[in-house]
């Protein structure tokens, strides 16, 4: 990939307003030069300087580009701060060239998206690109943790390794285990319902044979 500037000129100040004079001059000015991306798939991760290795569709691969970092970075006297979350392998990523592409130093992985067209194309379409879903938010995670939020009701379902946790609009909240798990209240060892009697009525208790939620 190849681009020519044509004309290269001193960085000067623009007064921002709607005049056509003046987005002349932005058009004029270093401001208005190249800032593109291109597209590609991590080959590999590098947690010692936050930066993936990502092949473009031509098979060029690009080695050490830096991941944006949605929380605020820098550092103060006591500590560095920010996000480190690298894409996972074979994610299809964004790589923004604020310099152009002869300087890959200031690259950096901008975002994804969920593509239906690529590799992974119809993988896609089994959860995240299907009909009927234009008010619902969906996020799968690479291990599998999906949280559904729908717009219009509110409710909120988390799904981890096959328990749920559904949170209504109302702020009522139901929890199912995963098959053959059960909900464990305080450390709790006893089944809710083992006792034979209530304690409060004295009526006759439906035994919680299974005991999927235990109480201290």
């Amino acid at each position: 990939m190849k681009v020519n500037i044509t004309k290269i000129r001193k960085p000067t100040n623009v007064i921002q307003n709607s005049s056509v004079k003046y987005k002349r001059e932005f058009n004029k000015s270093s401001l208005a030069s190249y800032i593109g991306g291109i597209w590609g798939i991590v080959t590999k991760q590098n947690s010692a300087d936050v930066t993936v290795d990502v092949k473009m569709r031509n098979g060029i691969e690009l080695r050490h580009i830096k991941v944006r970092s949605l929380e605020w970075s820098g550092y103060n006297s006591s500590r560095a701060f920010g996000e480190r979350d690298l894409p996972p392998l074979d994610s299809k990523v964004f790589i923004m060239l604020p310099d152009g592409p002869d300087n890959l130093d200031t690259a950096f992985v901008l975002c994804s998206v969920i593509d239906t067209v690529w590799e992974v194309g119809e993988k896609a379409k089994e959860e995240l690109a299907v009909s009927g879903k234009e008010r619902e938010k969906l996020r799968i995670t690479e291990a599998g943790v999906k949280e559904t939020y729908n717009k219009d009701t509110g409710t909120r379902l988390l799904e981890i390794n096959g328990a749920e946790i559904e949170i209504t609009a109302t702020g009522a909240v139901n929890v199912k285990p995963a098959a053959g798990q059960s909900i464990t209240l305080n450390n709790g060892t006893q089944g809710a319902n083992d006792l034979p009697l209530c304690l409060f009525s004295g009526a006759n208790h439906c035994l919680d044979t299974l005991q999927t939620v235990k109480v201290p």
